[in-house]
C-alpha cells in the first residue's frame, strides 16, 4: 500500500554473535549446528537485518530493529503511510542475544510472555505505549 522510508543501522554480525549461536546450539544439546557446519550450509551475513519485528495493527505499523539505544530495545511507530509518528525506549527483555520473548501489541499496548526462571512461571507484563520514553536520534 504505502512505503515507510526510514534509515535503520545495520548492525554487523561479530564473532561474539557467532559465539551465542553456538552456544545456544550447544545449550538445546542440538547436533544440527555441527551437522550444518560440517556440510557446508552454514553461511553468516555481514549484517542483520534492520528490522527485527514488524507489528501491524489498530491503523499503525510498530517496528523494533535490532539495534538497542540506552540499552533498551527501540520501538518505532509509523503511521500506516510510513511517516514515522514516535520512537521509544521498550523494557521489553529477550529469550536470547536473537529472538525476544513472546509478545503482541494491540490498542496501543505491548504485551510480552518473559519466563521468571527463578519462580519457573511466565509471567505477563503490559506496558502504555503512549507512557513509554520518547528516545532522541
Amino acid at each position: 500500500l504505502y512505503t515507510v522510508k526510514h534509515h535503520f543501522e545495520k548492525i554487523e554480525v561479530t564473532t561474539k554473535h557467532k559465539e551465542a549461536v553456538r552456544e545456544l546450539f550447544q545449550l538445546r544439546k542440538s547436533r544440527l549446528f555441527e551437522i550444518v557446519k560440517m556440510r557446508g550450509w552454514l553461511w553468516w551475513p555481514s549484517h542483520f537485518p534492520a528490522v527485527h519485528h514488524i507489528a501491524v495493527t489498530d491503523g499503525k505499523i510498530y517496528m523494533i530493529p535490532y539495534k538497542k539505544k540506552q540499552g533498551k530495545v527501540q520501538l518505532y511507530v509509523f503511521d500506516i503511510k510510513g511517516k514515522l509518528l514516535r520512537r521509544v525506549a521498550t523494557p521489553l527483555t529477550k529469550e536470547n542475544m536473537f529472538a525476544l520473548h513472546p509478545m503482541c501489541i494491540k490498542n496501543g499496548k505491548i504485551y510480552q510472555l518473559s519466563e521468571n526462571e527463578e519462580d519457573e512461571v511466565w509471567e505477563l507484563s503490559v506496558h502504555h505505549i503512549a507512557k513509554l520514553p520518547d528516545i532522541s536520534e
